[in-house]
């Protein structure tokens, strides 16, 4: 500490701020302070100091739910062209390659 104070935090040659320890500054203004519109603008200030939670959004489903129908047209390609990869499949079908997959570990079990 020089003359009573934290040195300033520097990451990468940039001088950080320190908002944890502002914000602790702030509310014993609010508490010491006499005057009710002063602590609501420090209250107020204090409260936007934090960082909203962000809930992930997940993507839109573009895939098809897989039908009988779908399965028997994955046997299809299964079948009748062996060379066709699981995303070609997909692709041709306009699914998941994932689903190509399912589709076919369920045919595989019923036999």
């Amino acid at each position: 500490m020089v003359g009573g104070r934290n040195p300033p935090f520097f990451f990468y040659g940039v001088i950080m701020s320190d908002i944890i320890k502002a914000r602790s500054i702030l509310k014993l203004a609010a508490k010491e302070s006499q005057n009710a519109d002063i602590k609501s603008m420090i209250n107020h200030a204090v409260s936007l100091m934090h960082r909203e939670k962000i809930k992930p959004n997940k993507a839109p489903k573009t895939s098809q739910k897989i039908t009988p129908y779908i399965k028997q047209k994955i046997m299809h390609y299964v079948e009748n062209f062996p060379q066709m990869s699981n995303q070609q499949i997909a692709n041709e079908l306009n699914i998941n390659p994932g689903r190509v997959t399912e589709a076919m570990q369920s045919f595989q079990r019923k036999f």
